[in-house]
């Protein structure tokens, strides 16, 4: 849990600064409605916690291709 604002708005206030930007969330609750509508916004990826190395190796090779 973030202290300020949740993972969404975060996202969206990154995508403010630079929209280009590639954003992946990580979360302990799976993923839900609000993470597919981020992904049809332009969320580069989420990933469950907890995650192994390979896991967000594998998600930050494919998003540098």
């Amino acid at each position: 849990i973030m202290p300020k604002m949740n993972g969404a708005e975060a996202f969206y206030k990154m995508r403010e600064i630079d929209n280009n930007c590639k954003v992946v969330i990580t979360s302990g609750y799976t993923k839900d409605e609000s993470i597919e509508e981020l992904l049809s916004v332009g969320l580069a990826g989420f990933i469950q916690k907890p995650f192994s190395i390979s896991k967000i190796r594998t998600l930050l090779t494919t998003l540098s291709n």
